[in-house]
């Protein structure tokens, strides 16, 4: 989550297959939302365990591997 000068706010919000980024113009008095998929690999990682939050973890690694194996 960002703040510039003006008070407005920029952040953005995930979820399994989609990722959202909001925005506030207070001016304006607006609020923007902006959606993007983000694919099917994506759904199926976020149900494994693995939701990009730990990059380069290798606990994430071997959770993905055994979350497929048991399953």
């Amino acid at each position: 989550m960002r703040r510039d000068g003006a008070g407005d706010l920029r952040y953005e919000l995930t979820r399994p297959g989609k990722k959202y980024i909001i925005a506030t113009d207070r001016a304006a008095g607006r609020v923007r939302v902006e959606g993007e998929r983000t694919g099917l690999g994506n759904v199926v990682a976020s149900l494994h365990g693995h939701s990009g939050e730990l990059p380069g973890s290798n606990f994430m690694l071997a959770w993905g591997f055994y979350t497929e194996a048991t399953t």
